[in-house]
């Protein structure tokens, strides 16, 4: 079991993280009132998870991160808010495979124009359901938990969910999937579907999310992808209720999230900054919440890119100073980045030397 150690860091472990163990990012990317995930596996292959609408959000972030092979593009189904920057992304990048519902009953525009762009390019779709295994590297598990069926009323339901595990942590990605597609899963998957981190379902709509499935689910973490101001009124009231034991994040309110972790351990940043991934704190933080006497560094120091060791430093709620991990004048520390304790006039201590 996972334990969760930093409020503000979110790491959980349960075991220090070795300097060998190559991490996996998730990054949720603030794409406005649509979804679009990019995940960087271990052993270096990509993909991407939907593209948010046509405004061009993800393929700019993609672009920002040095971005430029996407090994499995994923469709999760062909709404707009979640296909619309595919066509662009499809056309710019190099793509090696494409996984999309079979869905036979949408003729919009952009999804005529996401498979012209496919087409054009010679790639071969594969059809995304449930049982279906895809290759992204050999330490991690990637499963699709639905659709479980080929005939639905909603659309949203067709959406490609996947299950992705490496080592103790796990993500379920949902797309759109309503309640009908969450008791599908219940019934036909409900031993997988436990998970460390959830994409919830539908941008917080009440159409998803049921206490059922959440149950079964029993996330740590949960990401709300989702517009500022949107009409919808997403995320609803109800479903951030239901969420509230659990360490969340929103896109309207954080802007994306980047995830990070080795198996054991898990961290949440904002992406970089000068070079730097600042160390991001949770909108809503459970209780009760276990505090390590000595934190692990855990993530933070190996993820590419990141600010070193040096640049996570521990302060207490009563103290003025800041401090290494395991100095003797430490009691419940919390970790911070060390912009954040000298932007909050904490001074370092003498005795460690942070």
């Amino acid at each position: 079991m996972l334990r969760i150690f930093s409020i503000f860091a979110i790491l959980f472990a349960t075991s220090v993280a070795h300097a060998d163990t190559p991490p996996m990012a998730v990054h949720f990317i603030d794409v406005g009132q649509g979804d679009s995930i990019f995940i960087q596996s271990p052993e270096g292959k990509t993909m991407l998870i939907d593209a948010g609408e046509k405004n061009g959000m993800a393929e700019k972030y993609l672009n920002s991160i040095g971005v430029k092979t996407i090994d499995i593009l994923v469709a999760t189904h062909p709404h707009l808010d979640h296909i619309g920057g595919l066509v662009d992304i499809v056309k710019k990048f190099e793509i090696k495979s494409v996984v999309m519902p079979r869905v036979t009953d949408t003729t919009t525009v952009t999804y005529r124009q996401l498979l012209e762009a496919i087409q054009a390019k010679g790639l071969r779709i594969t059809e995304g359901k449930a049982g279906l295994v895809i290759d992204f590297g050999g330490s991690v598990l990637t499963e699709c938990l639905a659709p479980n069926s080929t005939d639905y009323k909603d659309v949203n339901d067709y959406s490609v969910v996947i299950k992705m595990t490496y080592g103790e942590v796990s993500f379920l990605f949902t797309g759109d999937a309503t309640t009908v597609s969450e008791s599908e899963m219940l019934k036909l998957q409900k031993d997988k579907l436990k998970a460390t981190v959830l994409k919830v379902p539908h941008h917080g709509s009440t159409s998803s999310s049921s206490a059922s499935f959440l149950k079964e689910v029993n996330p740590q973490v949960s990401i709300f992808s989702v517009g500022k101001g949107n009409d919808y009124g997403h995320p609803t009231q109800t479903i951030l209720k239901r969420m509230e034991n659990t360490h969340l994040f929103r896109t309207d309110t954080q802007g994306s999230v980047i995830i990070a972790t080795q198996g054991t351990t898990l961290a949440a940043y904002s992406p970089p900054i000068n070079g730097s991934y600042p160390v991001l704190a949770a909108a809503q933080t459970p209780a009760p919440v276990a505090v390590a006497a000595q934190p692990s560094p855990a993530v933070a120091s190996q993820y590419p890119q990141t600010s070193n060791a040096t640049d996570t430093v521990y302060v207490t709620k009563s103290g003025a100073k800041y401090h290494k991990a395991g100095c003797r004048h430490l009691t419940a520390p919390i970790a911070v980045s060390r912009q954040e304790a000298i932007k909050n006039n904490y001074t370092p201590c003498a005795v460690c030397k942070p």
